[in-house]
């Protein structure tokens, strides 16, 4: 009898363990974010989601493979939503983030808004894209048939990062709120962006970087040699080191673009905090150079073998150029209400 009651009080001790809590008592699952966040485009918030338990004990299960996310309004990965940064209308006015998390037994789900509030430093950003990094050299081993090390690959060039584009932006005060909105207009692909933006104090933050370019490949390694052999009346020499590949040359970086801003003569009050970024991006930076092999060692009365050569480091690109300093005009123009 003593025993009995032993097992049962350790399995009921078990059993409100979360380490032995298996996926089939989960109840539902709740998202959770700080409720007091910036809720504006461009801008990143915290998303965690967790399993409810029917004692009201909760595990996070952010990151589990069996858990889902969909959304409409911007991008979920690993615990962060990436607002939408470029919206295409006025007509954005709520986050929605769906949620399924399956179970051995069981599918939950959820459904949530959130909706936006406008505040916050507005984020308008359009920097070039970086340039793609050149691919490495592979390394070369010894070859199966033949004596000498193979040369290793030379190291690919990185991407020029692209230009900052050219954009007109127009920012105007609604009539009948305190509510700000812009259109940005990228020139060069004629296509407007719409922005909502309420003033609490916050800055306007106009991007037109030129991107940065990608680093070079790494030169792979050369291959070693074989060693000498002298066996019987069967001679063999050394075989000679690979040579080193040279180093993938760096990407330049984008020029800065161009930013012509109209502020309407109803919005003259942001005029001092809209600040406006259209330097050049950074180059990259050059691939490192592959190492030669090592040659191989000679048998008795054998002369050496050849020394394989380091590759060559690649060359650092050139930072792009700044674009011209922004124009702001404050003048009247027609209201998109």
């Amino acid at each position: 009898m003593i025993r009995i009651t032993f097992i049962g009080t350790f399995c009921l001790l078990l059993s409100n363990c979360a380490v032995f809590r298996s996926n089939q008592n989960v109840q539902s699952i709740r998202m959770a974010y700080e409720k007091g966040s910036n809720i504006n485009y461009g801008r990143t918030i915290a998303i965690d989601f967790y399993a409810v338990y029917p004692d009201g004990k909760e595990k996070k299960i952010t990151n589990k493979g069996n858990l889902s996310v969909s959304t409409i309004g911007g991008e979920f990965n690993q615990g962060n939503f990436l607002i939408e940064p470029k919206p295409q209308s006025f007509d954005l006015t709520e986050l929605k983030i769906n949620a399924q998390y399956q179970t051995e037994y069981d599918t939950l789900s959820l459904s949530e808004t959130i909706p936006f509030n406008y505040k916050g430093n507005l984020w308008v950003n359009f920097k070039g894209e970086n340039g793609l990094p050149g691919k490495s050299g592979d390394n070369k081993s010894t070859p199966l048939l033949f004596r000498d090390g193979k040369n290793g690959e030379d190291g690919l060039e990185g991407e020029d990062g692209k230009d900052g584009p050219n954009l007109t932006v127009k920012i105007w005060r609604l009539a009948t709120s305190s509510e700000y909105r812009l259109a940005v207009t990228n020139v060069d692909s004629n296509q407007t962006y719409y922005y909502r933006f309420i003033d609490s104090g916050s800055e306007i933050h106009i991007n037109a970087d030129g991107g940065d370019g990608g680093r070079g490949g790494n030169g792979g390694d050369g291959g070693n040699g074989k060693d000498g052999e002298i066996k019987d009346d069967k001679t063999k020499l050394p075989g000679d080191a690979g040579n080193g590949g040279n180093g993938g040359n760096a990407g330049n970086g984008g020029n800065g673009g161009t930013v012509y801003i109209f502020l309407h003569s109803n919005a003259s009050s942001l005029k001092d905090r809209i600040i406006v970024s259209n330097i050049g991006g950074k180059s990259g930076l050059a691939g490192n150079k592959g190492e030669a092999g090592k040659a191989g060692s000679p048998a008795s009365g054998q002369a050496p073998a050849e020394e394989g050569l380091d590759g060559i480091d690649g060359s650092t690109g050139v930072r792009g150029k700044n674009g011209p300093d922004y124009q702001l005009i404050i003048e009247h123009f027609d209201i998109e209400e």
